[in-house]
Order: C-alpha cells, then structure tokens, then sequence
C-alpha cells in the first residue's frame, strides 16, 4: 500500500491521501487505498499471493465527469502499469481496471492485480520424517 501512496502522490501531487478506514471529514480530491490478499500454497517452498489494491477516487465536485475519471485511470496505469517496487522486488501487474460507484457514478475505484511467489522460510521448522537418498526402479515393457 505504501509503494501505490508513493507512487500516486508523485503523479497526483496536491491530492489527499487516506487508509480505507477514513469514513468522514476528508478533503477532495482524495485517494483511499486498500488491499485485499489472497494465498496459495504451491509447493512446499513457494506460496502464490495474489493482491488487490483498491484505489477510490473522490474528485473536486467541479470534475465530477466521466472525461476527467478517464484521464486519472490513464495516469494510474501509466504510473503502476508494468509494475511496482515493494522493498527489494518489483511486482509486476497482472491488470488494471477501473468502474464507477455512488449514486451519482461520481466516484472511481480502480483494481490493481498483481500475483507473485513468495517463498516459504522453513529454518525454523524442525524435520520429523527420514529423507528418501536413493530409489530403484525397474520396469517392463509388455509387447502386443
């Protein structure tokens, strides 16, 4: 979440920013950011993680028109389309795409997708089974 903040405050520059948490009393135009993720094992090293980030955009009531939410979806996915730096890694996106909420249709949500592997730390697991060294195989092969 930090990455997109930082990333959006570059190009929106005088735009508000707040945690999806914020219900009220927030200065337009704003972002809330938000995540939602997923976890698959895959093997037993490696988990695949899937990650949402939610982007929903208040404008000034003054550009409250589709034209204007179709330039800001165009500077996010100019801004994290390829991808972001979290940390040491840069996480490519999978997709962005955008609709509208609200009475109104006033105010956007753009998703952000973004999947990747993470590997799994088992140094402080302990092994209880016996490891395999060595299989023998033998097969045959019946003709007809």
């Amino acid at each position: 979440m930090k990455s997109t903040k930082d990333l959006l405050e570059k190009t929106f520059p005088g735009c508000f920013f707040y945690a999806d948490e914020v219900k009220e009393n927030f200065k337009k135009p704003c972002f809330f950011i938000g995540i939602i993720s997923t976890s698959r094992p895959q093997t037993k090293e490696f988990t695949e993680k899937e990650v949402t980030i939610y982007v929903t955009y208040y404008p000034k009531d003054s550009n409250r028109k589709q034209s204007h939410y179709m330039d800001v979806f165009e500077k996010i996915f100019t801004a994290v389309g390829r991808g972001i730096h979290v940390n040491d890694r840069f996480l490519h996106v999978d997709a962005v795409s955008d609709d509208t909420a609200g009475e109104d249709n006033d105010i956007l949500r753009v998703s952000i997708n973004i999947t990747y592997l993470e590997a799994i730390d088992r140094s402080s697991e302990e092994t209880t089974t016996d490891t395999l060294d060595e299989v023998a195989m033998e097969t045959k092969i019946k003709e007809l």
